[in-house]
């Protein structure tokens, strides 16, 4: 009978802070809507081109990008959102932005800009989730 040897090879598992990044374009993003009232709350959801959608009311963040608005209680004002790159960069690909509007019936302004992008609109989505803008960040 042969013998049992242990075997050479050596794991070990990365604490998920040491995961190296895949946000692939060194450029700084942002997306933001505002709009005049106080009554009416709006949310900002961007899906990003990996499928991600970046939804603030379970503040669900992708690796590249957050979420910055009233509804996960980091002192925004209630008339205005926001999601930006958390750190130096973004995927390339095409983006799209969505609106969820809560009773209709009120204009909201958007932009982006950074990665390419200059967009500066406004919209009036009807009741419910409404994409407003499809925009892309070039890669290589």
């Amino acid at each position: 009978s042969e013998n049992w040897k242990r075997p050479i090879v050596d794991t070990a598992l990365l604490p998920a802070h040491a995961q190296t990044s895949t946000c692939t374009e060194p450029c700084a993003l942002n997306v933001s809507i505002s709009w005049g009232s106080g009554g009416i709350d709006f949310d900002l959801l961007l899906e990003t081109p990996g499928g991600t959608t970046i939804d603030p009311k379970v503040t669900l963040q992708s690796q590249c990008m957050q979420h910055n608005g009233d509804d996960i209680g980091n002192g925004v004002p209630f008339s205005t959102e926001s999601i930006s790159n958390i750190g130096s960069g973004v995927n390339s690909g095409t983006y799209m932005l969505f609106v969820n509007n809560p009773s209709g019936g009120e204009l909201i302004n958007y932009t982006v800009s950074g990665c390419g992008n200059n967009i500066a609109s406004n919209a009036n989505p009807p009741n419910g989730l409404t994409l407003i803008e499809t925009f892309t960040v070039p890669g290589p």
